[in-house]
């Protein structure tokens, strides 16, 4: 939005560089569908991954078979 190229995607120009945040876009679509985006009120949840019950609960549920393949539990 700061240069005025087209087709930028939500969080940075890739022609000036400039990052910015989404709701700066200048008319904004969907690359899929074409539709434009609606703005919401949210409700968000932040966890402390790195409190012990965090920990615990993400450990028991990514070493329980069947759950995810072994080669992503590898990688998270």
């Amino acid at each position: 939005p700061k240069c005025g190229a087209k087709d930028q995607y939500g969080d940075n120009c890739e022609v000036c560089g400039a990052a910015y945040e989404p709701t700066e876009l200048k008319n904004p679509y969907s690359a899929l569908t074409g539709a434009t985006p609606v703005m919401k009120p949210v409700e968000q949840y932040f966890f402390k991954l790195s409190d012990p019950r965090c920990v615990a609960f993400l450990q028991d549920w990514l070493n329980t078979p069947g759950r995810l393949q072994p080669e992503m539990v590898n990688k998270v």
